[in-house]
């Protein structure tokens, strides 16, 4: 009969701590045992005003019962603990306090007990003295759940989070690589931020929600001096657990009551940076200076740091419009193109097709040579510089032959 009885109070219990509290400012019994029914010997936990599930740290002052509880808040110091003690008991009682279940809200009970006032419960009996208030059927599973709160709370050591990032260097094209990222707890997750980079499948240097054993790849974005490195720096967060503080419930004249205190999230860092230097293909270039028409002329491309996986030049030719002051390089001018780039996998000077002088291209023609690896531009000629530019001239007048 009394199982059922403690069955029933189970299910009441359970249904107060999901509910939303109401009005009130008195603790309340909770789930446990009474020695006889005596409120004032309960061996268990107490409901608080707010609805939370709390523990005695007082052994042997008077019952909360009847008085008027306050919500005290967090606190980081109670009956003199040390930090130490204060992550102990905060480990007992958000892992298992908040509970409906009998015999795991008097193992809690003695738990607290044994960590927040030892020489006071000892000297109130103990173990052996407070187990009297719970059924003989019960009281092996209660000890031996008590002992195994304490072993745990003991044992338990503070997570540190940490995480490993790289970066790599694609061996056949310095402007790409990987970053590899791995975190413990593998269930972090975090924000990196690139230098001298960007993520190739968004063009942003900045990626959320990044999990551990992401492999990222990275296009480079070479800065203005060469030649440059990429960086990377991560903020991560993680699950933490228990803090070294206890909720407080205060009574006048009675004993004080706690329940869990707050858990604190895993918050690190970590930053990677290239191995190596990474090299920027660049081009200079020398045109042919004049043409006449009926001949051809050339432009060549001297490239430096070619990667190994090759690059493609190709060629363009601009005609100077004679009422535009500046050079321009436009759809509208362009009257010579490659056609077919020009695979090169090394350093070294590289002509262009020759260009077929015609009445129609007399005038200053402005070379624009462009470099492409993968498809995307890695250097580039500028319009109108004076290495790339050829003055192209009709052809002289035949003169006629004259016999002596």
């Amino acid at each position: 009969m009394y199982q059922v009885i403690a069955a029933i109070f189970a299910m009441v219990v359970g249904a107060l701590i999901l509910a939303q509290p109401t009005s009130a400012d008195a603790a309340m019994l909770g789930p446990g045992y009474e020695r006889h029914g005596q409120a004032t010997s309960h061996l268990g936990g107490y409901l608080d005003p707010d609805g939370s599930v709390s523990y005695c740290i007082n052994a042997g002052a008077p019952s909360a019962i009847g008085g008027v509880t306050t919500d005290a808040g967090l606190s980081d110091q109670v009956n003199g603990l040390s930090p130490a003690a204060m992550l102990r008991l905060n480990v007992v009682l958000s892992r298992h306090g908040n509970t409906a279940e009998n015999n795991t809200a008097a193992a809690v009970a003695m738990a607290v007990w044994s960590i927040a006032g030892n020489a006071d419960y000892q000297a109130e009996g103990g173990d052996a003295f407070v187990l009297g208030r719970a059924p003989v059927s019960e009281r092996a599973a209660i000890l031996a759940l008590a002992n195994d709160f304490r072993a745990e709370a003991a044992a338990y050591i503070a997570p540190v989070g940490s995480a490993m990032m790289t970066l790599s260097i694609d061996p056949g094209d310095d402007s790409l690589g990987l970053l590899d990222l791995t975190t413990t707890p593998a269930s972090a997750s975090g924000t990196i931020t690139l230098t001298n980079a960007v993520f190739a499948d968004s063009n942003s240097p900045t990626r959320t929600g990044v999990p551990t054993g992401a492999k990222l790849a990275i296009r480079g974005t070479p800065p203005s001096a060469e030649p440059y490195r990429v960086s990377a720096v991560g903020d991560f967060t993680a699950a933490g657990g228990p803090s070294a503080n206890v909720h407080l419930y205060t009574t006048p004249g009675a004993q004080t009551l706690t329940a869990s205190g707050t858990s604190a999230p895993l918050v690190f860092s970590a930053a990677a940076r290239d191995e190596a230097d990474r090299l920027v293909p660049r081009l200079t270039t020398v045109a042919q200076p004049t043409g006449i028409v009926g001949r051809t002329v050339i432009d060549t491309a001297s490239a430096i740091n070619v990667p190994s996986a090759g690059m493609q030049l190709t060629w363009a030719g601009y005609l100077q419009p004679n009422d535009v002051a500046s050079p321009t390089c436009t759809a509208q001018t362009l009257v010579y193109s490659s056609t077919k780039p020009l695979t090169i996998t090394s350093d070294g000077d590289y002509p262009s097709e020759e260009f077929p002088v015609t009445e129609a291209t007399v005038g200053t023609i402005h070379w624009v040579e462009t470099a492409r690896v993968r498809g995307s531009v890695v250097a580039q000629g500028m319009c109108g510089a004076a290495s790339e530019t050829s003055v192209l001239f009709p052809a002289p007048p035949h003169l006629p032959v004259v016999s002596g």
